[in-house]
């Protein structure tokens, strides 16, 4: 694996305004992308179009919207030559490319980033298209002095149906896909420098933060009201294009509020 030095591209119709001087941002494209197959055959499920665009194009350009001064990408080797061609439009920020030979988790990538990254930086996953606020995001993690800040949603479903039995075996309720009650991890976050040593022992960031959090780290939640799609087989693929096609997606030109300004701390010891 290799990091590649900072490609300064030239934008045409790109927003840059609001800018926030020392905000970095990464995009994790690095994985294999195997439940998206035969779609990702060929490259990374970033690289996708949506519309007249890549989901890349559409992450990156939310991002050099709202501001971040400098952005990373975190591909696989064979997608490299796609990144830089359809990130040729950034302008300002400095876009960064870090470039694996293969997979080797989101924790170890990120740690692959340490010398690229700021005190406080964003991460958002490549597989998901949302409309949360992730400026206003990483001003509640900087004041909030935490280690972490997930994203959070809500009014996502579970993937399978609940039955309910009772002790002779009789189903007394059967919910198809309920909804989850509570928030869901929206794959996006805020970390400060120091997280990074959590990376160092685990594959994934998940994994990192549930060790942060056991160290008695502070570890906040951002909850919002955000749509929010994830992009894990082909059939959410086609459903995301489809509403595209229908502009239904319009909804991603508006960022979302919070739900709570105070966010809602995970913390091990109560502190």
């Amino acid at each position: 694996m290799r990091g590649s030095e900072p490609y300064l591209g030239t934008a045409k119709g790109w927003e840059t305004s609001m800018r926030m001087p020392g905000s970095q941002g990464i995009v994790m494209a690095a994985g294999k992308g195997s439940r998206m197959y035969p779609l990702t055959e060929e490259h990374g499920k970033a690289f996708l179009p949506l519309g007249d665009k890549t989901i890349m194009q559409h992450i990156v350009e939310k991002m050099v919207k709202l501001g971040f001064s400098r952005i990373i990408v975190a591909v696989l080797k064979r997608d490299e030559t796609i990144a830089r061609e359809c990130l040729t439009a950034a302008t300002e920020p400095a876009i960064s490319f870090l470039t694996f030979e293969k997979s080797i988790g989101t924790a170890k990538t990120l740690q692959t980033a340490a010398h690229l990254l700021g005190e406080s930086f964003l991460v958002h996953y490549d597989d998901v298209i949302s409309n949360v606020n992730l400026r206003d995001m990483m001003v509640f993690h900087r004041k909030s002095s935490s280690i972490a800040t997930i994203a959070l949603v809500t009014g996502q479903k579970l993937d399978y149906g609940i039955v309910t039995i009772d002790s002779s075996m009789r189903v007394v309720s059967f919910r198809e896909k309920p909804p989850i009650q509570g928030f869901v991890n929206a794959a996006i976050f805020a970390f400060d420098h120091r997280a990074l040593k959590y990376m160092e022992e685990t594959v994934s960031i998940e994994e990192s933060i549930s060790n942060m959090i056991e160290k008695g780290e502070r570890v906040y939640g951002y909850p919002t009201g955000a749509y929010w799609h994830h992009l894990e087989n082909p059939s959410d693929y086609i459903k995301l294009v489809r509403m595209m096609s229908s502009g239904e997606l319009d909804t991603l030109r508006a960022d979302a509020t919070t739900l709570g300004r105070t966010g809602f701390e995970t913390h091990a010891n109560g502190a």
